[in-house]
């Protein structure tokens, strides 16, 4: 039985690298604003160009990175039909070796490892728009690679992603460590809380965020 499922999907290297092209453009004429005006137009002015620009990179990238696609899995297969045209991928579980669901900052993706050393990756931006269902893909590919699995001469393993490795909690323990030393030495000497500090536990609670839910997804 085929099922099917509407997802929109990212490129996530023409997303990082884009983004990160955008950004710097932004800031270069928020700044090249200000200096052109005195005192608090200037700074003003830089706040409104900036805010403007960052809406127009948030536009580009939702048209230049994301696809809308039709989602099938069938008890051999994996298909995605791209609406707007463009090559359909079709993936037979055949030529899977492992499978792997990654947390990622402003989304998820499903990575597939295949014999000939290939990696085939799915993912969704929740940060440019709704995503889709990927949690019902996930769950029905699950569930067809287990079927596969049962009559296949070679089975398909899933691969644990990062947050579900002993380094990812090894990362969050030295780092919540660091955290509580730092706020030790700032009570004991009587310090001021440095704008740092709160960076830092800005970086790190999304990486606990992460870490949490790849842990407690349950696992078929």
């Amino acid at each position: 039985m085929t099922q099917q499922f509407e997802l929109t999907l990212c490129n996530y290297v023409r997303y990082t690298w884009l983004g990160a092209l955008g950004m710097l453009v932004s800031l270069g004429l928020a700044v090249k604003v200000a200096l052109l005006l005195p005192g608090t137009w200037g700074f003003l002015a830089m706040l409104l160009v900036l805010v403007a620009c960052l809406c127009v990179v948030h536009q580009l990238l939702k048209h230049l990175t994301l696809r809308p696609a039709r989602m099938e899995v069938g008890p051999a297969s994996l298909q995605a039909h791209y609406v707007f045209g463009g090559a359909d991928l079709l993936l037979a579980f055949a030529d899977v070796v492992s499978y792997r669901d990654e947390q990622l900052k402003d989304g998820r993706e499903l990575r597939f490892r295949l014999r000939s050393g290939q990696k085939v990756k799915l993912a969704t931006n929740h940060f440019l728009g709704a995503t889709g269902d990927y949690e019902a893909l996930l769950r029905a590919v699950q569930v067809a690679l287990a079927h596969y699995n049962t009559t296949a001469l070679v089975t398909i393993n899933r691969e644990k992603s990062f947050f579900e490795k002993p380094l990812a909690t090894w990362l969050l323990i030295f780092c919540g460590a660091m955290l509580l030393w730092s706020v030790g030495q700032m009570l004991l000497h009587r310090r001021p809380i440095p704008g740092s500090f709160f960076s830092a536990v800005g970086a790190l609670l999304p990486y606990l965020a992460m870490w949490y839910r790849a842990r407690a997804r349950p696992r078929l």
